[in-house]
């Protein structure tokens, strides 16, 4: 009988594969998002999911999981339902059950039928003994009920993704709230916990109409489900009241995107993590983009794939059907395709397409999509890497979307943009390890350039191919395009800003000083960090030390003549930097409409909408800096109408440079990581793509250090190396181009 039962449970053969996952739900409108998030991914295989007593009855819940099902076209994955609490019903339950869940269809039952919860949630860890990933949206009741009937499912289950707060948390969320006895079970049980939600019910995303008109456009099936449910009866009026937020959603993107927030261990539970430090915007971005349709690899000339084994090699053959069902058919083809242009079937061209397709994955994109910096190097066999890079994710030397980075030893790791995203993956040591002992192995044994030699590395690297899976295969790094901006401060939805500085400097030491200082600055961005592109370099010199600092500094003279004394400066810098933010963007919508990317009234209105926030930090920084340098070293600090003598500059440089190595080393690490102006818009008014590709190695790219595995330890090293390197340019420019003062000025 339990064999029976078993073969309820799938294991893999459906067509999503990768981790073993369980979904446990009260199905709330956010419950339902977010197992259609799950079930459109191609790399998490659901095999189950099982209702609990909240939002919903759990019969009820059942009932509307099966439609969701239905819908989708998954007759794959079992139904379990737990059982009632005997408690109040939540006021909000009429918000769940009132969704119009007949837009769906009717409700399409498993061939087993509805389950107990509890007895599914035990096939499937005995199915997947410790691999399996528990993800709740809900109370903990079945989970519980299932560790009761038999405690040893604890070792079986993986991990705990859960919405809620940890143990004798200050403010619990309802999850937490409605079963306390369960939570304490779990607590006591020994699992690996994530306990995903947000520090506030108002911090998380709110799904609206312009969130909701975004999806309608997306091609899958799970995005038309979400349209669906929202846009009639109940839904719709919830989405025009702007009530509901991406909650329990945040558990299955992080389950998705493991950059999103950061986990921190909870004192005194052994076990349990705390996710932390979650951006909005970030989470809207991945919500919308886990819902596009993953697009498999199509055909050119070919009218099918070679899958039969006829077509295929004896050595080949044997493994296909292998291959196939662990890793699916588009690794499958991307693989093959690698291995007919490398012109020999090698370890490093299938990871190079393993790590290529993962990407792809991460960033839910079809071919052709991605930016690829590899950093595999030009030399074999390391740089057959790059072959399986291209194929798999459609970046070509043709197209110009694919670079190798030579100014660093050749490592088996590449980096992949897309949008505002930025992912480095990295092969693991031990896999790299495993590799270079078969290959030491075969040389000593057939020598490296014998017959024998190839056609024994082509077995090994079929065997690799076959056990090393992509998705726990590779180092994973997921990190914001810009954030080798030192210092951003947040402005408002998912926007940050960065100081600029050109109206201190220049009301510090003159408008000329402020020149020479924000182009040393754009330059070092530039070259050392790669921040801000090569191409660009002359559009950001003229907007933010010329338009910007100049112009600023024109302001602040004249606002600083009507107002005298030290809090009229400070008043006139406040204002002046204000407005050189916006004088600098305003040259930038005119740039932006002179070149065809976006429309002049367009560019003007979204540039200067979002700079006019920004620009209160930067004025409110600026005469922050300026009143602490007036009060602590106040003869460092000019009248507006008095020339600076070389004393006080070389004061100020000494000063300056202390507190930017202290912003760098101290501040840096926590700076804002959400996406800067400029980049808000190009997303909004959807010309990012427009991005060129890397030009031109940087040492520093994106603040990364070679050999540190820190991300906070390497952008302070980065951050002093970079001050340094901008103080010295400074002072060797301002030495020839700056006029030296004379006459009276000495």
């Amino acid at each position: 009988m339990l064999a029976g039962l078993l073969a309820l449970v799938p294991t893999g053969a459906r067509a999503h594969t990768g981790p073993a996952v369980l979904v446990d739900t009260d199905m709330a409108a956010d419950d339902a998002r977010a197992l259609a998030l799950l079930l459109n991914c191609p790399y998490v295989n659901v095999l189950a999911v099982v209702t609990s007593d909240g939002a919903s009855p759990p019969d009820v819940g059942a009932t509307n999981v099966c439609r969701m099902l239905g819908f989708l076209k998954l007759d794959g994955v079992a139904v379990g339902m737990g059982r009632s609490l005997g408690a109040r019903a939540p006021a909000f339950r009429t918000n769940a059950t009132g969704l119009d869940w007949a837009q769906l269809g009717e409700a399409v039952v498993p061939v087993g039928g509805i389950l107990d919860a509890g007895l599914l949630i035990r096939l499937a860890a005995e199915s997947n003994p410790s691999n399996l990933v528990y993800v709740c949206l809900g109370p903990l009741t079945n989970l519980k009920d299932a560790l009761e009937q038999r405690p040893e499912l604890a070792k079986m289950i993986g991990r705990v993704l859960w919405y809620g707060t940890p143990p004798n948390a200050a403010r619990a969320t309802w999850n937490a709230a409605r079963d306390e006895a369960a939570l304490k079970k779990i607590a006591a049980a020994g699992l690996t916990v994530e306990a995903i939600h947000w520090p506030a019910e108002a911090a998380a995303p709110v799904l609206d109409d312009a969130l909701l008109d975004e999806i309608a456009k997306l091609d899958s099936p799970a995005a038309e489900l979400v349209v669906r449910l929202h846009s009639s009866g109940r839904g719709a009026e919830l989405v025009r009241a702007k009530h509901l937020r991406l909650w329990d959603d945040l558990v299955a993107l992080r389950f998705l995107d493991g950059s999103l927030g950061r986990l921190s261990p909870v004192a005194g539970q052994p076990g349990w993590s705390d996710l932390t430090a979650v951006d909005p915007a970030a989470v809207r971005r991945a919500f919308y983009a886990k819902l596009r349709l993953f697009p498999p690899r199509g055909t050119v000339i070919m009218a099918d794939f070679p899958t039969n084994a006829t077509q295929l090699l004896p050595d080949v053959r044997e493994l296909a059907a292998q291959i196939i069902s662990r890793y699916g058919v588009e690794e499958w083809k991307a693989a093959v395709l690698t291995s007919e242009l490398h012109r020999h079937l090698g370890t490093y061209s299938i990871v190079g397409a393993k790590m290529g397709l993962r990407a792809r994955e991460r960033f839910n994109v079809a071919l052709d999509e991605l930016r690829v910096e590899s950093h595999a190097g030009l030399k074999p066999p390391l740089s057959c890497v790059n072959d399986g890079l291209q194929v798999a994710t459609g970046a070509s030397l043709g197209r110009g979307t694919i670079a190798v980075a030579t100014n660093g030893p050749p490592a088996c790791e590449a980096v992949f943009r897309y949008g505002e995203g930025r992912l480095r993956l990295r092969l693991k040591p031990e896999f790299a390890k495993q590799i270079a002992a078969d290959m030491v192995a075969l040389e000593k044994r057939h020598g490296g350039t014998t017959p024998e030699y190839f056609q024994a590395v082509r077995g090994v690297s079929l065997k690799h191919w076959l056990n090393f899976d992509r998705t726990t295969m590779f180092e994973e790094t997921m990190e914001s395009v810009f954030a080798a901006q030192m210092v951003n401060f947040p402005v408002a939805g998912g926007t940050s800003g960065h100081l600029l500085g050109g109206v201190l400097v220049a009301a510090l030491l003159g408008p000329a000083a402020g020149v020479v200082v924000l182009t040393t600055v754009l330059i070092v961005q530039c070259f050392l960090f790669g921040d801000g592109g090569v191409t660009a370099l002359g559009a950001n010199v003229f907007n933010m030390a010329l338009v910007g600092t100049v112009g600023g500094w024109a302001i602040y003279r004249t606002v600083s003549r009507c107002l005298p004394g030290v809090r009229g400066r400070v008043a006139a810098v406040a204002f002046a930097g204000w407005c050189s933010t916006v004088l600098a963007s305003l040259a930038c919508a005119g740039q932006l409409a002179w070149s065809g990317t976006v429309q002049w009234s367009v560019g003007f209105t979204a540039m200067t909408g979002i700079h006019m926030l920004i620009g209160l930090g930067e004025g409110l920084i600026s005469a922050l800096a300026f009143l602490a340098i007036a009060r602590t070293r106040p003869e460092l600090v000019a009248s507006p109408n008095q020339s600076p003598v070389s004393s006080r500059i070389g004061g100020v440089v000494g000063f300056g440079l202390v507190v930017s190595l202290g912003l760098a080393v101290f501040v840096a690490p926590f700076a804002c990581p959400w996406p800067d102006g400029l980049e808000r818009v190009a997303a909004k008014l959807g010309f990012e793509h427009k991005a060129g590709g890397v030009r031109l190695p940087a040492p520093l790219r994106e603040c990364a250090l070679p050999g540190c595995n820190s991300p906070a330890v390497a952008t302070a090293v980065a951050g002093a190396a970079g001050a340094l390197v901008v103080f010295g340019l400074a002072l060797l420019l301002s030495r020839a181009l700056v006029p030296k003062p004379t006459g009276g000025d000495q």
